[in-house]
């Protein structure tokens, strides 16, 4: 994957890399292959995903993919989700 980012800093004081959207020039660009997804969850634990669906997916504007997301290891299908985390091997 590719992704063009900005330098985030989180409330516990660690900086996070978020993706740019198309108005936002990245402060760094992120090169690499995704070794995990979770989906975020306010106020609890992240929760890992199977696979990150479109934008456009997510937002119900796909006629070929719901948007759905599951759960890896059990197939089960997962409460929606606007925020994700990406594990990316670099290098």
């Amino acid at each position: 994957m590719d992704l063009g980012c900005l330098r985030v800093l989180a409330p516990d004081g660690e900086v996070n890399l978020s993706e740019t959207h198309h108005e936002l020039e990245p402060d760094v660009r992120v090169q690499g292959r995704v070794r995990d997804i979770h989906v975020a969850r306010p106020g609890g634990p992240s929760q890992p995903v199977l696979r990150l669906p479109s934008g456009e997916a997510l937002r119900g504007y796909d006629d070929e993919d719901d948007g759905h997301l599951e759960d890896p290891w059990t197939g089960e299908l997962l409460p929606d989700g606007a925020d994700f985390v990406l594990i990316v091997d670099v290098g």
